[in-house]
């Protein structure tokens, strides 16, 4: 609705100004030249007509810029949600692939050239096309009754002579509008990454460094806007040269003709109406080439084939015994395979850890059963069903992950706990954190749960972190427990805590551990020993410390260190 009556007002505007305030001037430069006997009463209707006209006019100009900038920001929203929604879908494997910065540069610097393109240029994409058209048909109205096309033809002469550099220019403008835009993604990058290694940064004495590549990025940025701006603005100028001539000689023509003030005055009013439209369309038409590269970056992310996903006959799982089984599982990164010919069947309500150093293909096992990733080929299931046949949500409602580097929100302690179970009481979440160690600490806290625990979590210790982590799995109460690295930077004091909340935790539930601590590994009632991508052994401790020279070694090193 709001779009229809942008476009109508826009009508309005173009009609009264291409054709109407021509036509209005001509009657009354005419009648006032033409008839002396015109009463006062007379003179001032007749001249009205020209502010009524001009009121008009901008009454529909404001409202047709109004709702049109209204239409286009909401469109913005929807595609700002489309990109953040397409990123919550697209498998890791993309995030792999592409950068923070260049992601983060496409959700909101290029859809903020996005939004600056709509809101400068929607307005004119209705108006100077209709104002346009107006123009040439009073032109061609004024041919008709004066048996002259001087006019007409002269107009008809330099439009196209308008459009060449116009054509030139916006192909510039295209090309360097993209280099800009991915340049912005370089920078944007390279500060994310400084601020989140700002420790290292200051350890290792690299301010200075970093200053220079960064001064080197923004360098460059400023010279490719510049080469944006000149192309920009070479716009407006070469048409106002190109319309000067073509009106020069309008009145080079009327003053050796026969044509009154009262056509000359209209007739160039209405060739300016005529040629301005096609100055603003050639500013737009740069304006949209700057938008066209940054709608082209967010089509190519919108475009990215989602390839983890439910399948036409994906179902719910609901009740689990938690029985997983791999069978036959190779899976590759690319072209670079991780584990080979993987065979094992995990028991459900026992605990297994994964042994092995790093890069034997550990993380990739976890990441299978959560279905982060396909594999390549062979089958990964819970209870007979291959985990290609589940919904995604059903699978990962059924399984706690609890990672080496927990990830807390810039949020309270509170919501960290509850995003885990949305649903949950203030009861459970008391009891959760109280299971996980985390009650005492948090109560110490001035605001209790409802501190903040910083961006990264700066305002925890890493143990603190891991406990909230925790409770979260504890809340979760899922029959299926992952814990990757859980303690492995932890001190002691912090250690201790956690291990007896993991082995709180583990408690009836299928547990696949991840690690090389031997207090941990302790705990499992299997090992599956990992080397190069492939299971080369499995057992529990003392069977696999007898049998197998490769975990011995690796344990008696955790023991060393």
């Amino acid at each position: 609705m709001q779009f229809s009556a942008a476009v109508l007002c826009g009508v309005i505007f173009a009609a009264t100004s291409g054709f109407g305030l021509a036509a209005v001037l001509r009657e009354i430069l005419s009648k006032l030249g033409e008839d002396a006997t015109l009463t006062r009463m007379s003179v001032f209707l007749l001249v009205l007509q020209l502010p009524t006209l001009i009121a008009l006019r901008a009454l529909s100009g404001f409202f047709n810029a109004y709702l049109i900038t209204f239409c286009g920001l909401r469109v913005l929203e929807v595609i700002r949600m489309r990109v953040f929604e397409k990123l919550q879908k697209l498998h890791l494997a993309f995030f792999d692939k592409h950068t923070s910065g260049d992601l983060l540069s496409r959700t909101m610097n290029d859809t903020q050239v996005l939004q600056k393109t709509i809101t400068d240029v929607s307005n004119d994409l209705i108006i100077q096309p209709a104002t346009l058209i107006a123009s040439i048909a009073f032109l061609a109205w004024m041919t008709v009754q004066k048996s002259s096309i001087a006019f007409l033809l002269l107009f008809l002469l330099f439009l196209p002579i308008c459009i060449l550099p116009l054509r030139y220019l916006a192909r510039r403008l295209h090309h360097r509008a993209l280099q800009l835009q991915r340049q912005m993604a370089s920078v944007t990058e390279f500060v994310r990454e400084n601020l989140s290694a700002i420790r290292e940064v200051r350890a290792f004495t690299l301010e200075d460094r970093q200053a220079r590549s960064f001064l080197e990025k923004i360098q460059w940025f400023f010279i490719l806007q510049m080469k944006v701006v000149k192309y920009l603005k070479a716009i407006s100028p070469s048409i106002d040269f190109i319309t000067s001539i073509g009106i020069a000689l309008a009145i080079y023509y009327s003053y050796y003709s026969e044509i009154g003030l009262d056509e000359v005055v209209p007739l160039a009013m209405a060739l300016h109406f005529a040629y301005n439209p096609v100055k603003k369309l050639g500013v737009i038409a740069g304006e949209l080439r700057k938008g066209i590269a940054s709608i082209e970056r967010i089509e190519e992310l919108l475009d990215e084939h989602v390839s983890i996903d439910d399948s036409s006959d994906a179902f719910v799982m609901e009740e689990i015994s938690g029985k997983i089984e791999f069978r036959d599982v190779f899976f590759s990164y690319g072209d670079a395979p991780v584990l080979f010919d993987i065979n094992c069947s995990i028991g459900p309500s026992k605990c297994y850890a994964l042994v092995g150093p790093s890069g034997a293909g550990k993380s990739t096992f976890i990441n299978l059963i959560l279905r982060f990733y396909d594999v390549t080929s062979g089958s990964v299931s819970i209870d007979g069903h291959d985990l290609r046949k589940v919904q995604l949500a059903s699978l990962r409602n059924l399984i706690a992950l609890v990672d080496q580097t927990p990830v807390l929100l810039n949020d309270t302690i509170y919501n960290n706990i509850l995003i885990s179970r949305p649903s949950a009481t203030k009861e459970e979440i008391y009891r959760a954190s109280q299971r996980a160690f985390a009650h005492d600490f948090t109560l110490s806290f001035k605001k209790g749960y409802e501190t903040l625990v910083g961006e990264r979590s700066t305002r925890l210790s890493g143990g603190q972190a891991q406990r909230i982590s925790l409770a979260r799995a504890f809340l979760k109460d899922a029959p299926i427990i992952i814990l990757d690295e859980p303690t492995s930077a932890l001190d002691s004091d912090s250690e201790q805590m956690i291990q007896m909340a993991l082995e709180d935790l583990v408690a009836n539930r299928t547990v696949i551990l991840v690690t090389h601590r031997p207090s941990t590994i302790r705990m499992a009632s299997e090992i599956l020993v990992f080397e190069t991508g492939q299971i080369v052994d499995h057992g529990n401790h003392e069977e696999l410390f007898d049998r197998c020279p490769f975990y011995r070694n690796i344990y008696e090193q955790q023991l060393i260190q």
